[in-house]
């Protein structure tokens, strides 16, 4: 993610009055400071932290690209109830160019809980993962993200996203967010974005396969197989074609599109909902973005292969027969299945999750087209026990030269935390800096697997499951089948009931935003190879000189992106400033600070900062004037404090 840096280096502070219960008089009985400023999206911000902050947000971002930040709240001396943000000023630019207003969208982090750490790198306890909508991008709808509650010695977090539409006047935009407390503005945090002369591809260049279930989503949001009592495959395609949707504009491939063989009565809802998806005219927000891989399904070959030759997506199949292959009989039926498919067409692909060795020790590695090794098995840390320490990427060379049809994926997994069972988890050091996709693991190494297949020369990313536990997500350890918790879940099932609004749709949690923002890297990657190929290498490989070394500070990661930007726009992008949070003293002598977790940032004594809001309007509620008074008095009262040490200081 692009540098996310103040425009004024200080937090916004805002001071409420809480009453005492009704009937109690005017009196305050405590004030409660409101606290909110901006973080990078690098970022994973729990309940007990406070991190510093920014007062604004300093983006970059090509035109056809998303770009986020975070807003964090705090308060101190109570609880603060009917918070708001809403885009206030549209992003306007160069010539009078202007972003339009749903170009952004805000959204409300809610809160996992994890009952046991993935592993040693994680920890129990409430992490921010999924994303409520404000007025949601897929169907349009007003949700219940807004107003929300900031408890005492607490944070809160609004996830905001910029979308830079691909017609965008490259040069410099600004707008603003407002914060408001029950529909009253507060204060106001700018924004400001630097649009480069590059446009990103609306279908990505890095190819993903990741699967998901059938009969989960509607399962998960109805309890019935098809979203009907009587089976209904339309009105299942139709919450699947969201969930297939949203994934493309994160820029990843939902590979069971569940294309039918042209038979009368699944042909239809799938013409209709899924083939726009992929042949690119779908309603996507990346005009023209279509799915990058398609599994073929069944063992009816010929009448599947020929209605893909007849609309034109036959190359982006793939068989998956067998997963992992475990005993003889495993790897004798995946060379039964792969003879069949190329019998009744030999350009068809073959996939298996195994190396290379392995398919070569169990005779059938002639039968493969795209190996797929677990990304651990492309290059194992040392020592780890296995044949595969060291770069494997070499040893797959020959094999790809033969056939060019021979392709090399690679996928993440459970090695990458440890695998087990629910509330086992991995002690086990090898199991450490991986790029991995639970929720209590770092944002940097949700975000990591990108930039390994470009430093590997991968040619897509297979994940094994989406909605492996859409059903129970919402609940504490409802997603840790496998040990690490959400590995294979990368939804929220939005009921109605729920999140508002009246249809139902896939809830993006933090990790979905992550994964997009890393194949975003890779585009810049991509294009900044055009320039200098060795160049983009060398950023890539100093940010993560191995696989197992994704666990990253995140100014590593912003400083590598903005190496790659200034290589592909001609000009270093924004500079950023330092970081301007600020603690305040709470009037009362109250202190909502930090919990263990992380500590609060720099201490301001006398309890100012440099950018304080009006507070609220309305009954037993200070105004304006108010504020002002007491700022005043306050720097008054600083100043008589620094004489007073001047004097002392001249005495003899």
């Amino acid at each position: 993610m692009r540098r996310v840096c103040s425009l004024v280096a200080m937090v916004a502070i805002v001071t409420l009055f809480v009453l005492g219960p009704p009937g109690g008089g005017a009196t305050a009985a405590h004030a409660a400071e409101l606290r909110f400023g901006v973080v990078s999206p690098n970022l994973k911000v729990r309940p007990a932290q406070r991190p510093p902050v920014q007062s604004g947000a300093r983006l970059f971002a090509g035109r056809n690209e998303f770009e986020a930040f975070q807003v964090v709240f705090s308060s101190s001396g109570g609880s603060v109830d009917g918070i708001g943000v809403l885009l206030s000023q549209p992003l306007s630019g160069p010539g009078g160019a202007t972003l339009p207003a749903d170009s952004v969208t805000l959204y409300r982090a809610d809160y996992y809980e994890v009952g046991t750490a993935s592993n040693t790198e994680g920890a129990a306890g409430r992490w921010p993962d999924p994303l409520i909508p404000d007025l949601d991008p897929i169907v349009g709808e007003r949700r219940n993200a807004f107003p929300f509650r900031v408890p005492a010695a607490e944070s809160r977090v609004v996830w905001v996203d910029i979308f830079v539409p691909a017609t965008a006047t490259a040069g410099r935009y600004t707008g603003e967010l407002a914060v408001t407390v029950s529909g009253s503005a507060v204060g106001t945090l700018p924004i400001e974005l630097q649009v480069g002369d590059f446009t990103l591809p609306s279908t990505a260049s890095l190819r993903s396969a990741f699967a998901m279930d059938f009969d989960e989503p509607c399962m998960a949001h109805t309890g019935t197989e098809s979203c009907d009592p009587r089976w209904n495959e339309r009105k299942a395609l139709e919450l699947r074609e969201r969930y297939v949707r949203c994934a493309l504009d994160h820029r990843f491939t939902i590979h069971d599109p569940f294309f039918q063989p042209p038979v009368p009565g699944s042909i239809e809802p799938f013409e209709e909902l899924m083939l726009p998806l992929v042949l690119g005219s779908g309603r996507t927000r990346l005009r023209g973005a279509r799915l990058t891989t398609i599994r073929l399904g069944g063992d009816d070959f010929a009448t599947w292969l020929g209605y893909a030759r007849r609309k034109g997506f036959a190359d982006r199949l793939f068989y998956y027969p067998v997963d992992e292959p475990h005993g003889q009989g495993e790897w004798n039926r995946f060379a039964t299945r792969a003879r069949a498919l190329h019998a009744a067409d030999p350009a068809a692909k073959t996939i298996l999750t195994t190396t290379l060795r392995e398919a070569t020790a169990h005779g059938v590695a002639q039968h493969v087209d795209i190996f797929v090794p677990v990304i651990n098995f492309l290059e194992e840390r040392p020592n780890a026990g296995t044949p595969y320490d060291g770069n494997q990427r070499r040893s797959y060379e020959a094999w790809l030269a033969a056939d060019p049809k021979h392709e090399l994926w690679s996928y993440q997994s459970c090695q990458s935390h440890g695998c087990g069972e629910c509330g086992t988890p991995s002690p086990n050091e090898f199991e450490r800096g991986w790029p991995l996709r639970v929720i209590d693991g770092s944002a940097i190494q949700n975000r990591a697997f990108a930039w390994i297949a470009f430093t590997h020369d991968i040619g897509a990313e297979l994940y094994f499951e989406t909605v492996e536990q859409l059903g129970t997500a919402w609940a504490r350890n409802g997603q840790c089948k496998y040990s690490g918790s959400g590995d294979g879940t990368l939804f929220y099932p939005g009921k109605p009931s729920r999140i508002g609004g009246k249809t139902d749709i896939p809830i993006e949690s933090m990790r979905l935003k992550l994964l997009r923002e890393g194949m975003e890297d890779y585009e810049y990657l991509v294009l900044a190879a055009g320039q200098d190929q060795a160049e983009a290498l060398a950023i890539a490989r100093a940010l993560f000189p191995h696989p197992y070394e994704t666990a990253q500070p995140p100014e590593r990661l912003d400083e590598a992106r903005a190496r790659l930007y200034a290589m592909i726009d001609g000009k270093a992008p924004p500079p950023g400033a330092a970081s301007g949070g600020s603690s305040v003293t709470v009037p009362n002598g109250r202190d909502g600070g930090a919990a263990d977790e992380d500590p609060a940032g720099p201490s301001d004594k006398d309890g100012l900062g440099a950018r304080s809001a009006c507070a609220i309007g309305g009954d037993g509620a200070a105004g304006g004037p108010t504020l002002l008074l007491a700022g005043l008095l306050l720097l008054a009262q600083r100043r008589r404090r620094q004489r007073a040490r001047d004097t002392r200081r001249r005495r003899p």
